[in-house]
């Protein structure tokens, strides 16, 4: 009684498909596709994070160029806040002060 109720049991494996030559073509082909979609956006947000990067540096030398402007303004600084400032104009301003 037993050995009828495994044959019901048992579970018949679907058909396999089988793939053609233009049916694999066209798979990969798609795969293909989405590997240089992905790549593209993935290009895209290394660019946007470099310039995120780039204008963040630039606004934070910006901010440490006016500080030691108005610093100056106020009294004396030190040689190497001097230093930096001149820097700073050189790089920002592409001044020679």
């Amino acid at each position: 009684m037993q050995a009828g109720l495994l044959k019901s049991r048992v579970l018949k494996m679907p058909k396999q498909v089988k793939y053609t030559d233009w049916t694999a073509k066209e798979r990969l082909s798609l795969i293909r596709k989405q590997n240089v979609e992905r790549h593209v956006g993935y290009e895209s947000k290394l660019k946007l994070r470099a310039n995120i990067l780039r204008h963040q540096k630039l606004q934070n030398e910006q901010i440490e160029y006016d500080r030691m402007k108005s610093g100056a303004i106020h009294g004396n600084l030190h040689a190497a806040a001097e230093a930096r400032m001149k820097y700073l104009a050189q790089k920002l301003l592409g001044k020679d002060k």
